[in-house]
């Protein structure tokens, strides 16, 4: 009998400790993403999107200018990486998509459906930018291949690689969880 009541009390007590999360819910006591990505996505009038372990950062470090952070989602399955960006109206100047591949590859990227313009950011296995291809033209099947093979793609608006003085040969740095 006492197990009994030891159980239930147990069972009792985790029930009112665990707190359920709906699919889709948006928690607003964890922090999710930078404040500045935070303003941007309030001024836009977005939600802002539940906790993701698809949640990270990748810190760009150009030899010509300061390090740079974007926050950024993760597309790390065939299916994810084939979505891409694609049907985004907008992206915050320092968001981002971080495209992961199993092993090297140099497969081209296109921007089929994609209706804004961005800057595609190749890096190698080591993290290092091996190619960019800057403001792609919205909506084209064109297909854009690197020169070289690659391991991992950022994707971010027009312009990025240019403002932040990003060229072949600067690091990357992959960061998992929020900054």
């Amino acid at each position: 009998m006492n197990y009994f009541l030891i159980f239930s009390v147990a069972v009792l007590f985790a029930a009112t400790a665990c707190e359920r999360v709906q699919e889709g819910e948006v928690r607003t006591d964890q922090p999710v993403l930078n404040q500045e990505v935070q303003g941007e996505a309030a001024a836009l009038g977005a939600p802002m999107p539940a906790p993701s372990l698809n949640v990270a950062n990748v810190v760009l470090q150009p030899q010509a200018g300061k390090a740079v952070t974007f926050a950024i989602e993760i597309a790390d399955t065939p299916e994810a990486r084939r979505q891409g960006l694609m049907g985004r109206e907008n992206l915050g100047d320092k968001q981002g998509m971080w495209f992961v591949f199993d092993q090297d590859v140099r497969d081209p990227f296109w921007m089929k459906d994609t209706p804004v313009s961005l800057d595609i950011i190749f890096v190698d296995k080591d993290y290092k930018i091996v190619d960019i291809i800057a403001s792609t033209v919205p909506n084209s099947e064109t297909l854009l291949v690197p020169k070289q093979s690659y391991r991992y793609v950022l994707e971010t608006n027009a312009g990025t690689a240019t403002t932040h003085k990003l060229a072949i040969g600067d690091k990357a740095e992959f960061r998992l969880g929020p900054p």
